[in-house]
């Protein structure tokens, strides 16, 4: 049996509910870290995941309100952390995030 990650195991049930839901055909591209390189697709059904499940989103490092989730700064954030993440370590995804986030952030200020 492959490794999941602790929060995936205990939380498998809500995820694989959502991938079915959401016509994933591998429930583990709602795990940060797992996919890789993934299509604008599985972008926009993680994105629809975060949608949905609070827990999902705060697992990928975003805050647990929606107003972070649409835009070419989420789009970017969600492929970083798919690509980099630790499904272990909700900081990290959050820094992941916040990376994403900070050229806008630096644009406001100057």
């Amino acid at each position: 049996m492959p490794y999941y990650g602790k929060y995936y195991m205990k939380h498998q049930g809500r995820a694989e509910r959502l991938a079915a839901e959401l016509k994933l055909e591998d429930p583990q591209v709602l795990e940060p870290g797992f996919a890789g390189h993934i299509t604008d697709r599985e972008n926009t059904l993680i994105r629809d995941a975060m949608h949905m499940s609070p827990r999902i989103r705060v697992w990928w490092g975003f805050p647990r309100h929606n107003a972070e989730l649409c835009g070419q700064q989420a789009y970017s954030a969600v492929k970083r952390v798919a690509m980099y993440g630790d499904p272990e370590n909700v900081l990290h995804n959050a820094k992941l995030v916040r990376q994403s986030f900070a050229p806008k952030v630096m644009a406001k200020a100057s």
